[in-house]
C-alpha cells in the first residue's frame, strides 16, 4: 500500500499541482491508467478512432491511482459509474458525447490541434490563466460564497498587475496583447 502511494500515486497529486494547464492528445487506446492520466489532464483532444476505457474491473483491479475520482469529475457520477464497473470501452466519438473529450479529429491533425488548443490558452496573461485554473479546480467543493471569496482573492491578485493594464490598452488600440507574466 505505502508503495503504490509513494509510487504511482504521485502523478495524480503532482498533475493536480501544477499551476499550468495540462492539455492531453489521444491516439490509439486510453485503457486503465492511460484512461486515468488523460482524465487528470484539463483538456483532452482524441483522434478518430481511439478507444477509451477504464477497465480495471476486467482485470481484477480498481482504478487506484485516481482514474474513480477524476473520470467522475469529468463526465459526472452516473456515467463514470457505469463505466468503471463495467469496464467498457468507448469510441472517441462517444467520448465526445459524454464530455470526455472537448474535441476528436483524424488523426494526422491530432497534435496539431492539441498544440492550437495550448497555444489559445497560452496567448493569455499566464497569472491570469493559473488563477482561473486554481479556482475552477478549488471551487469544484466550496459552496458559493466561499468559493466567491476566492475569486474576489484572486481578482485582487491580478487586477493591478502589468498584464492586465496591457490587456485594456491592447483592447483600446485594437492590438494584439503582449503578456509578460507581470
Amino acid at each position: 500500500r505505502r508503495q503504490y502511494i509513494e509510487g504511482i500515486q504521485r502523478v495524480p497529486r503532482r498533475l493536480a499541482a501544477c499551476d499550468k494547464p495540462v492539455v492531453a492528445a489521444i491516439n490509439g487506446a486510453a485503457i486503465g491508467a492511460g484512461l486515468d492520466l488523460a482524465c487528470m489532464c484539463d483538456v483532452r483532444v482524441a483522434a478518430a478512432g481511439a478507444m477509451l476505457g477504464s477497465t480495471f474491473v476486467k482485470v481484477g483491479l480498481v482504478p487506484g491511482d485516481g482514474g474513480a475520482y477524476f473520470l467522475a469529475r469529468t463526465i459526472g457520477f452516473a456515467r463514470a459509474l457505469e463505466l468503471v464497473l463495467t469496464g467498457r470501452l468507448v469510441t472517441a466519438e462517444e467520448a465526445l458525447s459524454l464530455g470526455l473529450v472537448h474535441a476528436v479529429v483524424e488523426p494526422d491533425a491530432l497534435l496539431q490541434q492539441a498544440r492550437a488548443r495550448a497555444e489559445l490558452i497560452a496567448a493569455n496573461a499566464p497569472l491570469a490563466v493559473r488563477l482561473t485554473k486554481r479556482a475552477a479546480y478549488r471551487s469544484w467543493d466550496l459552496d458559493m460564497d466561499t468559493a466567491l471569496e476566492l475569486a474576489a482573492s484572486f481578482q485582487g491578485m491580478v487586477q493591478n498587475t502589468e498584464d492586465h493594464r496591457e490587456a485594456v490598452e491592447a483592447i483600446l488600440g485594437k492590438r494584439a496583447p503582449q503578456f509578460q507574466g507581470r
